[in-house]
């Protein structure tokens, strides 16, 4: 972390705005998981290896910005996709749990980002499988708002997971 914020500084010193985003982008980067399941870049469901700086850095930096919200939090990432997200929180939470609806999405992110506080679960987030209220200190959902239309649902569901002190990041 401090590596990237000495190159934050030189890049925004320089006034060298692309040259930051360029450069976040590859230190986020991560590689293509070493197993059977490949996803492809779809225009929808975001892989870290797409080979676009600005739209890794579009979807890496809100990660990167909610960490230390998460510090030793748990959390519970809806319509994790891939993976990489949550994975990235894991550096800082407790514990985090990632919710995607698609079967194929899942395997890939159990297979490739194994850590011991991090788990995937397939799911809907209009009805997440998770027994329980009140469990979770932090509750992520990034990019999945225009793919649904229950979003009463799915606020009823997240009412139903978040801690009452919890936070909602959005």
């Amino acid at each position: 972390n401090e590596r990237i914020y000495k190159k934050y500084i030189e890049y925004k010193d320089k006034g060298n705005i692309q040259g930051l985003l360029f450069y976040n982008s590859k230190i986020f980067r991560s590689r293509k998981a070493d197993v059977e399941i490949k996803l492809g870049w779809t225009g929808e469901r975001f892989v870290p290896w797409a080979d676009d700086p600005v739209i890794n850095y579009e979807h890496l930096h809100r990660y990167a910005f909610i960490m230390e919200f998460v510090k030793d939090k748990t959390v519970l990432d809806l319509a994790c996709g891939e993976g990489y997200g949550s994975a990235m929180l894991s550096d800082t939470a407790a514990f985090v749990t990632g919710i995607d609806i698609d079967d194929i999405t899942i395997k890939h992110a159990s297979r490739k980002y194994q850590k011991p506080n991090l788990r995937f679960i397939r799911g809907s987030i209009i009805d997440v499988p998770i027994e329980g209220n009140e469990l979770f200190d932090a509750i992520v959902c990034f990019e999945a708002l225009e793919h649904i239309t229950e979003h009463a649902q799915l606020m009823k569901e997240i009412k139903r997971l978040l801690k009452k002190d919890g936070i909602l990041i959005i």
